[in-house]
């Protein structure tokens, strides 16, 4: 063969060249690829394939002694990832409907800067998901499946030398430790990449102690090129494949690390943001919805540290940022009491369980879609204040002194500001304006509403996992609630199979109407009165 190659009657690939590993960094494989050069060296040609953390034409030159730059021809290609119409053909060929592919739960697949669009993740939906199963997930559902089965398969990759000695269960725990130290690395270092040298200090780290050096070499070079890593425009360093990753595994840091009571260096000095924060609720969100007691641990020790932690750093701002992102996980139970902190800049969604904030400063709070009426405020203050029409707010609520509506204009004026805070339930007690009659307002079937409307479920079933489904659903109110939003065509319900029995699944439709409430909304008035005659 390799004579037919030299004379160019044949090419030659290899495929996977990535996975050629040795305990010594590839040694074996460079020195074999080196001879073969030398030996098809005239007319030869030789493709090789794998990711391009590992393959590039300067790490080429480098590692193969018997290349030559000035004679020899050394190209790179790499694959870019599809448009999001590619992307929805390549589904679409591969058997997924066009309303699977309209769901929330997979509509991140098609933003413009989605990370999920490339190749190795649509392969993964393909082959593991059927599109009937898609439509009961909820929005934040694609990051975290992705991510579990991306780890799956590439614990698959290690080699049998690897896997005889560690399961590939303790080699998917061990890459998720690894991520999950990578990302706590960059924050703490205020990085958003990593030179080979610390990726290899923390993968071996992240292994323990205990095993054989040989072993650890494989693992360490094999951690170097997982998927979910790419290179960094700086030679030699590699990054997160998308900065919602690195937001996904530095979440799951903060609670973990916080319920211990550890404060991260990155909670301490960095300056958490909105796109941080959005991540994060999502994460805590799905602890939550396990009946997870990392939540609670979580919450109750935030609390402590937020009034305890010394203003020194920017420990006690971050920590009640979180606190507010965790709003929507705290339960009647939890007495939860937000106290004597400050925030630059704050993320609520959901519906946010009852919790008191005592003395406390937010620069900025995005809540819009998010009910905060269980909230209860005491000498606290909002300097800006993001909200739109679905958003709901306690008596108590703060005067912020900018508010930024639901289509991005800036209201400035006291008194209008008022007034539109009145009309999303600030001003409860005051005649009605809206379309909602005072009559439902003061039941609790009007909280059920707007708690099943902000789920960010496409599919609600009894039985599921979710412990928030769980209690919208056994709610005394949600027969009386579902039997009018079905009259007006506001509720779709399905009965299939699910986990061998016949269950119904529960799709609520025009959610953004119904929240909004709005008056020139014909439908959403009719239900409205419906619901008050129901009640």
């Amino acid at each position: 063969m390799p004579v037919l190659v030299r004379h160019g009657l044949i090419i030659a690939a290899i495929d996977g060249f990535d996975e050629l590993g040795d305990p010594n960094g590839y040694d074996t494989a460079w020195a074999q690829l080196s001879e073969l050069i030398s030996f098809v060296r005239g007319l030869g040609t030789l493709i090789l394939a794998g990711r391009d953390t590992f393959i590039s034409r300067a790490r080429l030159l480098k590692d193969v002694n018997s290349l030559r730059e000035e004679t020899d021809i050394v190209n790179c290609l790499t694959l870019e990832a599809p448009t999001a119409e590619q992307a929805r053909e390549w589904l679409l060929g591969h058997g997924w409907p066009n309303d699977t592919l309209a769901s929330p739960s997979i509509s991140v697949l098609f933003d413009d800067d989605s990370f999920a669009r490339r190749p190795v993740f649509l392969k993964l939906l393909a082959e593991q998901l059927k599109p009937k199963d898609i439509k009961k997930e909820k929005e934040s559902f694609l990051t975290p499946f992705l991510l579990r089965n991306i780890i799956s398969r590439e614990a698959s990759l290690f080699g049998k030398t690897v896997q005889a000695i560690l399961p590939k269960e303790r080699i998917e725990s061990y890459l998720t430790e690894f991520m999950l130290e990578v990302a706590r690395e960059m924050a703490d270092m205020q990085a958003e990449s990593l030179d080979g040298a610390t990726l290899s200090w923390v993968a071996e780290a992240a292994l323990g102690d205990g095993i054989a050096a040989d072993i650890v070499g494989l693992v360490k070079n094999r951690a170097a090129v997982v998927a979910l890593l790419v290179n960094d425009e700086r030679p030699g360093y590699k990054t997160f494949v998308h900065s919602q990753i690195h937001n996904y595994y530095l979440s799951r840091v903060a609670i973990e690390a916080i319920a211990k009571g550890d404060i991260p260096k990155f909670i301490r000095r960095n300056i958490i943001g909105a796109d941080f924060l959005s991540t994060f609720t999502d994460v805590i969100a799905e602890y939550s919805a396990t009946g997870s007691e990392l939540v609670p641990r979580f919450i109750g020790k935030a609390q402590n540290l937020a009034q305890t932690y010394p203003h020194l750093d920017r420990g006690s701002r971050n920590i009640g940022a979180l606190l507010l992102a965790s709003v929507q996980n705290v339960q009647a139970g939890d007495k939860a009491y937000f106290a004597g902190f400050q925030v630059d800049e704050a993320v609520i969604r959901g519906t946010a369980g009852p919790a008191t904030l005592d003395e406390v400063v937010i620069s900025q709070v995005d809540c819009r879609q998010a009910d905060l009426s269980a909230l209860e405020f005491e000498k606290s203050s909002i300097i800006t204040l993001i909200a739109d029409d679905a958003s709901r707010f306690p008596k108590s609520f703060p005067i912020p002194r900018i508010l930024v509506d639901g289509i991005g204009a800036q209201i400035t004026d006291a008194q209008e500001i008022v007034d539109w805070l009145a009309l999303r339930g600030r001003a409860v007690d005051t005649p009605a304006i809206g379309v909602v009659p005072q009559k439902v307002k003061a039941h609790r079937i009007y909280a059920l509403l707007g708690r099943a409307c902000r789920m960010r479920r496409y599919w609600l079933r009894e039985g599921d996992d979710d412990v928030h489904a769980e209690k919208v659903l056994k709610d005394e109110n949600w027969p009386a609630l579902s039997k009018v939003l079905l009259a007006n065509d506001f509720l779709r319900v399905e009965k299939r199979d699910a986990s061998g029995s016949s269950s119904p699944f529960f799709h609520i439709r025009h959610t953004e109407r119904l929240l909004a409430e709005s008056p020139a909304d014909a439908q959403v008035a009719k239900f409205f009165s419906d619901l008050e005659k129901a009640i």
